[in-house]
């Protein structure tokens, strides 16, 4: 499938730019040749293979034991077995979003140091054996005197307290034209919605977690500085009035759809993830 997609991106909403630009987009099954270039983002859904013979689970178990002595961290070392036993579902193929971010988030906490701790631990000690606070004794002593009451320095600092994993967003401005454009963006939105959500097992009692993705942006510069890693769609937000009213043809289709999906990579980076890969863009 090779149907175009329309957008209105400044500067890429002429018709000639359209068919130039747009010419690889739509859903593609795994052993198809998915076509892109510089102006797309292929989505890869992916899932771990089932290891249906015990052949295949023993050579599987031999991949982990000899990947975790090789590999320089745990993390890392899982981020390859999932690689190499994993199948591509499906790829996806869409143009370069109207509004593409990216998020990473370090959580510090402000605490007090181990003076100001020492002091209060002095000050309970006190109270303890005089039955009066040395706070309120301190206060009313230069209230009397007309004085500033001096305080132990709380010595408050910064503590790291962790990263959470990075958050992205992707969204397009969609523009329907033709019935094969609105199979093709229809067909888009119903398998992130089908793969991003979970399988019910043994007579719903069971869920299942939903697939994984690879993010491929055709952009050299923008792939490698953003590295996106393996990620999880935490959101499928489809506008189906995006021009601001339910603007439809004769046949009900929407003229203005506005897709946005949310992705979170599947742990949190570290400075390792950025210092061996190189920003590098297009020739």
């Amino acid at each position: 499938m090779a149907n175009e997609i329309k957008q209105t991106a400044k500067g890429l909403s002429t018709k000639d730019n359209f068919k130039k630009n747009y010419r690889y987009l739509g859903v593609f099954q795994p052993d198809k040749n998915t076509k892109s270039d510089n102006m797309t983002i292929i989505f890869q859904v992916k899932q771990l293979k089932d290891f249906k013979d015990l052949a295949s689970a023993k050579t599987g178990l031999e991949s982990v034991i000899n990947t975790f002595a090789k590999e320089d961290s745990a993390a890392e070392a899982i981020e390859y077995i999932v690689e190499k036993n994993s199948n591509i579902i499906a790829n996806i193929v869409l143009p370069l979003p109207n509004s593409l971010s990216e998020s990473l988030s370090h959580g510090w906490q402000t605490t007090t140091g181990l003076q100001a701790k020492a002091g209060k631990t002095l000050s309970g000690l006190m109270e303890g054996f005089t039955g009066v606070d040395p706070n309120v004794a301190i206060g009313q002593a230069a209230n009397l005197t007309g004085t500033r009451a001096p305080i132990v320095d709380p010595s408050y600092f910064q503590q790291y307290s962790g990263t959470e994993p990075r958050k992205f967003s992707f969204s397009w401005e969609l523009v329907i034209q033709t019935k094969a454009e609105a199979q093709t963006i229809f067909e888009i939105i119903q398998k992130f919605k089908q793969y991003s959500s979970p399988e019910i097992l043994l007579s719903n009692a069971v869920l299942t977690a939903p697939n994984y993705w690879e993010i491929l942006i055709g952009n050299k510069l923008l792939d490698t500085s953003m590295n996106i890693q393996r990620s999880v769609i935490t959101q499928v937000d489809v506008d189906y009035a995006a021009s601001g009213l339910m603007d439809m043809y004769f046949d009900g289709t929407p003229k203005y759809l506005k897709l946005t999906i949310g992705f979170a990579e599947v742990r949190a980076i570290t400075r390792r993830d950025f210092a061996k890969v190189a920003v590098t863009g297009a020739k």
